[in-house]
């Protein structure tokens, strides 16, 4: 039926939906900030939040890591300098501890098809 969700389909077939696959794209950006392994032309584009200092609770994640830029658009807000810091703030602490960019990775999609 031309109604019917395509959820189902997406998830069978084991594809990320184009919002998914931005997500998943904003999300590497920023381990891979978090990690060093971006050119030092990309390296100004996130600011590190002020009261990045460890709480007493070392399992928990500062959720105020980087820093969000005051705007005033909806096309400012789509740009990586906001829009990044917002979803590293959205994913679990689990996501924050790992080491490898594949194993993000792989994190991440089976977050966004868990959703489906």
């Amino acid at each position: 039926h031309f109604l019917a969700s395509t959820s189902p389909i997406f998830k069978q077939l084991n594809i990320l939906k184009l919002y998914d696959i931005y997500l998943l794209s904003c999300s590497l950006f920023m381990f891979k900030y978090k990690c060093n392994l971006l050119p030092e032309s990309c390296k100004d584009l996130i600011i590190l939040s002020n009261n990045t200092i460890l709480s007493y609770c070392s399992k928990l994640r500062i959720h105020d890591e980087f820093h969000v830029p005051s705007h005033r658009t909806s096309l400012r807000e789509k740009c990586i300098k906001i829009r990044g810091p917002k979803i590293w703030k959205s994913l679990p602490n689990i996501a924050s501890n790992l080491f490898s960019i594949n194993t993000f990775k792989h994190y991440c999609k089976k977050l966004m098809f868990s959703k489906y």
